[in-house]
Order: C-alpha cells, then structure tokens, then sequence
C-alpha cells in the first residue's frame, strides 16, 4: 500500500506545486492590481525634465465634473515614479525648476524627491 503512495506522489508532485505557484501567483497579481493609485490615468499633456535630465515632470489633467489636474516626478536613474502635486479645478500648469530636485509648480514650492502638495475639493489644506 506505500508503495502505491509513493508512486503516485512521484508522478503528481510537479502538478501539485505547478498549481500551488500558480494560485500565489494570481493572488499576488489580484492584490498588486487593488493596492494602485486611485487618482484617474487621465491625459498627460505637458512634460518638464529637471536641469540635470534625472526627473520628468509628466502633467495630467482629468475630469470629475471639473478640471483636476495632478503632476507625477519619474526619477531616471531608479525608474520609480510618484505623485508629488495633486489640486482641484486647475487644468493648466506652469512648472519652473529652482534646482536639480525642486520644482515650483504653479507657484507651489514641491521637491520631487519626497515632497507632496494637495488641494482638493473641500480639503483644508
């Protein structure tokens, strides 16, 4: 009787832990997809490089009833990328650079290594 067992274990095993990485698979899949941005994709239609070429600015406007509008810093050298400016009815945006890792948008100091700004509807900041 064991040795039965044996040789059925043998000849399933690859099936079993094929279809155990495929469901942790799927799961991981699921939960990356549920954890992303909120904020719409909308339509990218400005971008600004930092002096030294290591940011783009990418500009997105979308609408919800009214303009919203939301700037994400790329950062070349590490290819990661984050919202660093989010505001309510705007939908144009005036981006100067004051050095290589600052940025004055829409006259709103921000640093686009780790700064963030906000202005949302009903927002009191």
């Amino acid at each position: 009787m064991n040795n039965n067992w044996n040789d059925f274990y043998k000849a399933y095993k690859n099936v079993f832990w094929s279809f155990i990485l495929f469901v942790i698979g799927i799961a991981v899949i699921i939960i990356f997809r549920n954890l992303q941005t909120s904020i719409p994709k909308g339509e990218m239609f400005k971008r600004f490089y930092s002096p030294d070429r290591t940011y783009i600015l990418d500009c997105y406007r979308y609408s919800d009833k009214d303009w919203n509008l939301y700037v994400e810093s790329y950062n070349v050298v590490t290819y990661s990328s984050k919202v660093i400016y989010n505001v309510y009815h705007e939908d144009d945006v005036v981006i100067e650079w004051k050095d290589n890792e600052t940025a004055i948008i829409n006259g709103n100091e921000v640093n686009v290594k780790n700064g963030y700004f906000e202005k949302l509807k009903g927002a009191t900041k």
